[in-house]
């Protein structure tokens, strides 16, 4: 082979070469934005959790009728109860009201946060509901901010109205977390 030949092929298995490393290098970067961004985004699921918390000690601090049961100690966000990819707050919501109206217990308890479902059994709910006499119920708004989702409602009952305030964080999947149901206040 001529020399001019050797040094054609060369220069081709060259070019190819630097496709590859080329090609490589991309799959590469990709790989580590995708961890990056996994981590961003686990970062800001946190984040937002904070800032949940902040919300309520503050709601705790301003004196509403929270009676500090607001659940912001001990929220762990790996045990915390994420609803299903299909389903909405305002649907978790809802379900956990008609259930009550119900009277499926286990149905509104399954709908609790995980720190008030280690607090009590579903029958244990289903007497202190009973008790309170619930007569009605209604979403009142919902403020969203920042990827946490706070929707207020409304329970009536045989001693007074009660405001409830539900707080939902959005999770790096795009999926919702309950982070908190506390009564906010009272009519």
């Amino acid at each position: 082979m001529s020399k001019t030949v050797q040094l054609k092929l060369n220069k081709k298995h060259l070019c190819i070469a630097l496709v590859i490393v080329v090609a490589l290098l991309i799959v590469m970067m990709g790989a580590l934005l995708r961890i990056i961004a996994a981590d961003a985004r686990r970062y800001a699921t946190q984040d937002r959790v904070e800032e949940a918390a902040a919300y309520w000690q503050d709601i705790d601090a301003k004196g509403n009728a929270t009676g500090g049961m607001s659940g912001v100690v001990g929220f762990d966000l790996e045990t915390a109860q994420r609803l299903p990819a299909d389903v909405t707050p305002e649907m978790w919501v809802t379900a956990y009201y008609e259930a009550i109206v119900a009277q499926d217990w286990q149905t509104a308890w399954e709908h609790l946060p995980a720190d008030k479902q280690v607090a009590q059994t579903a029958a244990q709910l289903g007497e202190q509901l009973l008790e309170y006499g619930v007569t009605d119920w209604r979403l009142l708004d919902s403020e969203d901010a920042n990827g946490v989702l706070v929707i207020q409602t409304k329970q009536m009952t045989e001693y007074g109205i009660f405001i409830n305030g539900w707080t939902f964080v959005r999770a790096d999947d795009d999926t919702w977390i309950l982070r908190n149901k506390a009564v906010t206040g009272m009519e």
